[in-house]
């Protein structure tokens, strides 16, 4: 999937792109660490986190706290990455 993520970038703005774990994972708690990949790619001279779901369960909470933690740790753009699309059922 982020190979096929790197060639879609590296097509797109024409440069070459360079992917790296995200040091900065290891501040995150425990829980977040586990179940997210963690990386960073400079693109159009801005570093952005790239976060990896490692399974398909998150929550929009779960998602929305994840995001604002990675922006306590200095980052103004992060991107999501999901392997798979789910539904939501509505509770009636």
């Amino acid at each position: 999937m982020l190979n096929q993520i790197i060639k879609y970038l590296e097509e797109t703005v024409q440069d070459h792109i360079e992917l790296h774990k995200w040091k900065k994972s290891t501040n995150l708690i425990f829980r977040f660490q586990d179940r997210f990949k963690y990386y960073e790619v400079n693109l159009l001279r801005y570093p952005i986190v790239l976060i990896e779901e490692k399974d398909s369960n998150a929550t929009l909470k779960e998602m929305t706290t994840l995001i604002k933690m990675i922006k306590k740790q200095g980052v103004d753009y992060c991107a999501m990455i999901f392997t798979d699309i789910t539904s939501y059922k509505r509770k009636k």
